[in-house]
């Protein structure tokens, strides 16, 4: 998706793979890293379009779907590094 040509990736971490998805009526891209011997994974969205969802309604827009496996237990993260989009990372593989 054209909206999501700018997010870039810090230079250390190893992208394995990203693909746009759709979250009800949000766009977003699924991300899967690996990063200082960690592999997770990251819904991202344009923060424009989530600046009016709680955290909590952010997490359950993923919690919920069935296109994306969140493990049980994972911690969830919410990171704004660049303004223009909105991370939540997941699934935490140590």
């Amino acid at each position: 998706m054209e909206k999501f040509k700018n997010v870039g990736s810090e230079p250390d971490t190893k992208i394995i793979s990203r693909n746009p998805i759709k979250l009800q009526n949000y766009d977003a891209l699924h991300e899967v890293w690996f990063w200082d011997g960690i592999k997770g994974e990251s819904i991202i969205f344009v923060a424009d379009e989530v600046k009016d969802l709680s955290k909590e309604e952010i997490i359950d827009l993923i919690s919920v779907d069935s296109q994306i496996e969140v493990k049980s237990k994972t911690q969830m993260t919410l990171s704004k590094n660049n303004p223009e989009f909105m991370f939540v990372n997941f699934n935490f593989e140590y």
